[in-house]
C-alpha cells in the first residue's frame, strides 16, 4: 500500500491537532496509509523546505506570524511545480490571493469537515490512489448490495425504504435516508428534501423550489433546505471549476 506523506503548518496548537486527526481519519476510512508531519512554526517549516524536506501533500494556514502561508506556498512551488498544496483559513477573502500559487483547494475553517472531505476525495481520485468508480457496499439482512456511486442519480425515501435510482435501474432497500446521507456526504450528494438525496453531477438547473435533472425529471426542494442547497450547489460548481484548472 502506498503511503502518503503529509505536512501541516498551522500556528494554533489546538487547530493543528484537530486538522491532523481529521486527515488521518478520512484517509484511514478510505484505506490509505499516511505519515503526517505537523509544524506550528512557519519559520521552522520554511527552513526545512529550504534544506530539501519534501512532502506529497501540504496543508498550510495562511494567516501566520513571521512567514504566512502564501509565502510558504510560493517557496514550495518554486522548487516543486507539481506540489499539491491546500490552504486552510478562516479568512475567506484570501481565496483570490491564494489562486496565484495554484493551490489544489482552499479549505474554509467555517466549513472545515465538508471542504476537507471533498478535497481529499478529489486528491485520491486524481492521483489514482482510489478507484475512479467509487463503490458503495451495503449489507442488509444477509444481503449485499453494491452500487457505483457515480451511477446513482438520486435516492428517494419511501416509508422505511429507499428507492435508489441509477442510470441503469432502480433498487428498493430497507435503509434510513439520514444514514445514507452520511455515507454519501464525501461524494457531493445534496439532501434537497426530507425524502430526496441527489447526486450533484446530475443536476441541470436549480430554480426556486424546483430542481431539474439532466434527464428532464423535476424534484421538489424543501423551503427549509433551500438556502443550504443553493450554497452547497454553488460550492460544488466552484470546486469542479477549480479542479479542472489544476
Amino acid at each position: 500500500m502506498n503511503c502518503i506523506s503529509v505536512a501541516i503548518c498551522e500556528d494554533n496548537f489546538s487547530s493543528l491537532s484537530y486538522i491532523e486527526q481529521s486527515i488521518k481519519k478520512f484517509l484511514s476510512s478510505h484505506g490509505q496509509h499516511c505519515v503526517i508531519s505537523s509544524y506550528s512554526s512557519s519559520f521552522n517549516f520554511y527552513n526545512l523546505i529550504q534544506e530539501g524536506m519534501r512532502f506529497q501533500l501540504y496543508f498550510l494556514d495562511i494567516d501566520m506570524p513571521r512567514i504566512n502561508g502564501l509565502t510558504l506556498a510560493s517557496k514550495i512551488r518554486s522548487i516543486d511545480s507539481q506540489a499539491t498544496i491546500m490552504f486552510i483559513s478562516a479568512k475567506e477573502e484570501y481565496v483570490f490571493d491564494a489562486i496565484k500559487v495554484q493551490p489544489f483547494r482552499f479549505i474554509r475553517k467555517s466549513h472545515f469537515q465538508s471542504d476537507l472531505s471533498e478535497a481529499l476525495a478529489e486528491y485520491l481520485r486524481q492521483n489514482g490512489t482510489e478507484k475512479k468508480d467509487h463503490i458503495l457496499t451495503l449489507e442488509i439482512q444477509n444481503e449485499i448490495y453494491r452500487f457505483s456511486i457515480q451511477d446513482i442519480i438520486y435516492i428517494q425515501a419511501k416509508d422505511n425504504y429507499l428507492d435508489i435510482i441509477t442510470n441503469k435501474n432502480h433498487v428498493l432497500i430497507r435503509y434510513k435516508i439520514s444514514d445514507m446521507e452520511k455515507l454519501l456526504e464525501p461524494h457531493q450528494f445534496l439532501r434537497i428534501h426530507k425524502s430526496y438525496l441527489v447526486n450533484y453531477r446530475y443536476i441541470y438547473t436549480l430554480q426556486g423550489k424546483t430542481l431539474t435533472l439532466e434527464n428532464g425529471m423535476t424534484l421538489p426542494v424543501s423551503r427549509y433546505r433551500l438556502s443550504e442547497v443553493q450554497t452547497k450547489f454553488k460550492e460544488y460548481i466552484y470546486d469542479t471549476v477549480q479542479s479542472d484548472n489544476v
